[in-house]
């Protein structure tokens, strides 16, 4: 293992998989591959990319998405699964394709061809940029009573797109260990993914090659998920059946999320250059604080109040609380030392913030910094405020081969504006 880098294993258990095993078949569904299978192959020729990073097919009486494809590409293949008035298929493998696109790579990754886990790599990095800020420009389309013209969205990009994990959580099924196929119905080992950071594949390898420590007389479970997470200080963390970062919520991107913070202090910067002078800051979904940390940084003499639901009692700032639950912001109101807060920042989960429009009005906010892994629930939630204007947009590739990405807003508010 590299010097610097030891294991901490917080639940051991038996689910382990050689990096030579087989993949886990789960029995066939009526969406599964075998079923889907009776319906035959169609031909398809790709003229878009959709917001999954899967190739549109309009040729047909139905849309078909072909994951692992590319505008401007034919072939055959044969759908997985039809709902709704469209069908989903996968290229299983490029030489099924009659005609490629001229943007076609070579993966990077020995798993890609069937591995979930990634989108872009058959690509260039320009064209996946490209692709994802016409996701974005898309999902911008949903906002409604919004001044016009929004401003220019700004592209912030990565540096390196492979080896930028410091976390990864596999599924195991019996002694199957891998990313889950939904297209085949089975655990596909990993062993060698280029998207983790170079100290943290010692200890995937050590887990793949790990032989069974059953206990005589225990019961093993038949699945669940095993969670390995490089931490600041070097060690690896390795815990099995907990919550997603059960030790604790921190970007999967490190070089990318110092590019976030930087970006925002130029926000905030801009903020305190027009006058404005905030007293405190309610940092929402708040995680360790390092988002208005950046805003105490920005005015020093800042109050900030950090909200999240944490398993554990914290000190000020922190206020652990369940910002989904009904009466959350009652109870906020209960605990929280300041009644008013003129900025917020909130980083909600992908389900987003949907009672954002009552907790800025009661807490008479002037401006609200948004950030989301997902722009379809973050338009959501902006279009239920009110009088408002969006002053900035920006967009981060924090999770470069893959769909998604980051996206922030700052929204002068209703109150804001009679300042």
């Amino acid at each position: 293992m590299r010097s610097g880098a030891s294991i901490i294993s917080k639940r051991p258990r038996t689910a382990r998989t050689g990096s030579g095993a087989k993949t886990r078949r789960r029995p066939a569904g009526k969406d599964s591959a075998n079923t889907a299978s009776k319906q035959g192959p169609r031909e398809f020729v790709i003229s878009d990319m959709d917001d999954l990073g899967q190739g549109i097919d309009r040729s047909g009486d139905k849309p078909l998405f072909v994951a692992k494809t590319l505008p401007g590409e034919m072939g055959q293949v044969t759908p997985y699964r039809q709902a709704k008035g469209v069908a989903f298929a996968r290229l299983e493998d490029s030489s099924a394709l009659s005609d490629s696109a001229a943007n076609r790579t070579e993966p990077a990754c020995p798993h890609f061809q069937q591995c979930p886990g990634c989108q872009y790599l058959h690509t260039d990095y320009a064209s996946e940029q490209s692709y994802k800020q016409q996701s974005f420009q898309r999902s911008l389309r949903g906002l409604k009573n919004h001044p016009k013209p929004l401003p220019e969205v700004q592209w912030i990009g990565a540096d390196q797109r492979l080896h930028y994990r410091n976390r990864i959580q596999l599924h195991y099924r019996h002694s199957y260990l891998g990313m889950l196929d939904r297209v085949s119905n089975q655990v596909l080992p990993i062993p060698n993914c280029q998207l983790l950071r170079p100290e943290l594949k010692p200890a995937l390898q050590d887990l793949y090659a790990r032989h069974p420590e059953q206990p005589a007389g225990s019961e093993q479970k038949k699945h669940g998920h095993v969670e390995l997470y490089l931490q600041t200080d070097g060690q690896v963390t390795e815990t099995w059946d907990q919550p997603y970062a059960a030790g604790g919520f921190t970007q999967v991107n490190a070089a990318m999320h110092e590019k976030l913070l930087q970006q925002l202090e130029s926000s905030l910067q801009k903020l305190k250059q027009s006058g404005f002078e905030p007293d405190n800051v309610l940092d929402c979904f708040a995680g360790d604080g390092n988002l208005s940390r950046i805003a105490t940084e920005v005015w020093p003499q800042l109050q900030r109040i950090c909200v999240d639901r944490y398993p554990q009692a914290h000190d000020a700032p922190f206020l652990s609380l369940d910002l989904y639950e009904d009466e959350a912001l009652s109870r906020y109101l209960a605990r929280a030392p300041h009644r008013k807060s003129k900025l917020m920042i909130v980083d909600p989960p992908r389900s987003g913030f949907p009672r954002l429009a009552q907790w800025t009005d009661k807490m008479q906010a002037h401006y609200l910094v948004y950030i989301a892994c997902d722009a379809r629930t973050m338009i959501r939630d902006l279009n239920a405020l009110s009088q408002h204007r969006i002053l900035e947009l920006l967009q981060f590739d924090l999770f470069p081969a893959t769909h998604h990405y980051e996206s922030m807003a700052v929204v002068r508010l209703k109150a804001g504006k009679s300042a």
